[in-house]
């Protein structure tokens, strides 16, 4: 193996030290306007994050519930309890019920998802933005004073 060289040692030191020297740029994101997405967009962007946000809460309900509905219809037994009370070798659910839970669960949370965008859509309509002309406090100048 050759030995490394004072040259070779210098341009190394240049090209790993030279981003140290360099053109300072501002890399802050500038924050977003309200008025540079539709409003359509937004509604759109909610109603997704509403959906996924309750989609946990809508599966817990929607398994509580089916395990309960299915320990009723076995006469209360042990086996079949939901999963709080459930034994070690209790009653297994088969893939079609796992599938009919999440398509329950999954209707849960697009139902919220509804239910919200509509009351953000009747709040909307009661309270309009404000435009200058219904503006409470308006900006004059001296001249319009005198």
């Amino acid at each position: 193996m050759r030995n490394i060289g004072g040259r070779t040692i210098a341009v190394l030191l240049i090209l790993t030290t030279a981003p140290i020297f360099g053109q300072t740029t501002n890399n802050n994101p500038l924050r977003y306007d309200p008025s540079e997405f539709p409003q359509w967009a937004r509604d759109l962007r909610r109603f997704d994050v509403v959906t996924l946000g309750a989609f946990p809460f809508a599966f817990f309900t929607a398994t509580f519930f089916t395990d309960t509905i299915r320990w009723s219809q076995h006469d209360w037994q042990m086996t079949y309890s939901p999963w709080p009370l459930k034994p070690a070798g209790g009653y297994e659910t088969t893939d079609n019920e796992k599938l009919n839970v999440l398509g329950i669960a999954f209707a849960i949370a697009l139902g919220v998802a509804v239910v919200d965008l509509i009351v953000i859509n009747i709040k909307r309509l009661k309270n309009p933005p404000l435009n200058n002309s219904n503006a409470v406090i308006k900006l004059t100048t001296t001249e319009d004073e005198e």
